[in-house]
């Protein structure tokens, strides 16, 4: 057996493929279609705004994934940006330019830890005829998993447990005016498919220490950056998410969240960007901020030591950033709290994050 913690989904092997619905936690809204991925629901939520009643104009949070990002640009939409930076006391605040006069305010949550402050940045916006559309991806499992008054809002599934594809999109009130997809990228879910058997044979110690399944997952996702468009879920995943265990998933991130904070807390070697996990939170990760100067070097020594932690977002050239608004991208890490692990795997981060920050000196 390989013992490692994060990373990437795996399965040993999956259920039986299903056509029909979605599952209900996913029907947000009056009209509820499932994708294959969230950056093809934003699309599709682009297409029908722009059908609707025309789309020339955007502002999102200069704190994203370029993936949400491209399927703006690539429909001709002008993007702006708005402020997010880590606040004084913990989490996250928000800067609305008053003055700007899009015609779509792009809003997400981060990481599972709702900011209810959040809602009174757009809402004037909202006022002046603005749409407003969520990116619940972050804040899927928890209670809330939207703010009120969105207009649109999608998810993709993927990071939260193992699913091959899988993302919604809702219309809040009325319904789409474009039609649904009517296919699934099948190369693509195949691909990825055969990477997460790949990483369970791996774990297993049935494959040699080979690791096929690194360049399995890169190749599936350069499949997705070419050809997003269009495509609906497939029978698998469909399958998989209707079966998630979800009060299991709720109940295993936010007591390993909990545990990871509280021994950030009692060790004093950094700050976690969120302080506390409140009763309708459902951690995505334990985001933490270290300085720029060590943060590569703190992931790759975690990754030696079999703990692999992502990144919240690389930089890209579709970005536009300030000194203020870089600091997010040059020092965070996310520290894995799924409910793939256990009280013991997170001791075992916890420490192991210790003796690496202690080995970088107390300058850090």
């Amino acid at each position: 057996m390989n013992s490692e913690i994060g990373g990437e989904f795996w399965r040993a092997a999956f259920p039986v493929p299903r056509t029909g619905g979605a599952p209900g936690w996913l029907e947000f809204g009056a009209d509820n279609r499932l994708f294959v991925s969230g950056r093809t629901a934003l699309d599709h939520i682009i297409l029908d705004i722009r059908e609707g009643r025309g789309l020339r104009s955007a502002i999102l949070p200069s704190y994203c994934c370029r993936t949400m990002i491209e399927p703006f640009r690539a429909r001709g939409v002008r993007v702006e940006f708005y402020d997010v930076e880590p606040a004084g006391g913990g989490g996250l605040s928000f800067r609305f330019d008053g003055s700007s006069d899009p015609d779509v305010v792009f809003v997400m949550e981060y990481f599972g830890y709702r900011s209810p402050s959040q809602d009174d940045g757009w809402a004037s916006l909202r006022s002046r005829g603005a749409v407003i559309i969520e990116d619940a991806t972050h804040s899927l499992f928890g209670d809330r998993p939207f703010g009120a008054g969105v207009d649109y809002v999608f998810a993709s599934t993927r990071k939260w447990a193992g699913v091959p594809g899988g993302a919604a999109a809702s219309k809040m009130a009325g319904f789409f005016v474009i039609d649904p997809p009517g296919r699934s990228n099948e190369a693509y879910i195949g691909q990825r498919t055969a990477a997460m058997l790949a990483k369970s044979a791996y774990l297993e110690g049935k494959d040699g220490g080979k690791k096929p399944h690194l360049r399995m997952f890169e190749d599936a996702e350069t499949m997705l950056d070419s050809d997003y468009r269009g495509y609906g879920i497939d029978a698998m995943s469909r399958a998989v998410l209707l079966e998630l265990p979800v009060e299991e998933i709720r109940a295993a991130r936010r007591r390993n969240a909990r545990a990871l904070i509280e021994a950030f807390r009692r060790s004093g070697s950094f700050r976690p960007l969120f302080t506390e996990v409140r009763d309708g939170d459902c951690p995505l990760f334990v985001p933490i901020l270290v300085p720029a100067v060590y943060r590569d070097e703190l992931r790759r020594r975690l990754a030696d030591l079999g703990v692999f932690c992502p990144i919240h977002w690389p930089v890209s050239d579709l970005h536009a950033l300030s000194e203020r608004t870089e600091v997010l991208y040059q020092c965070e890490i996310s520290i894995v709290c799924d409910q793939r692990y256990g009280p013991d795997d997170m001791a075992r981060i916890a420490a192991t994050l210790d003796r690496i920050v202690r080995s970088l000196g107390p300058s850090l």
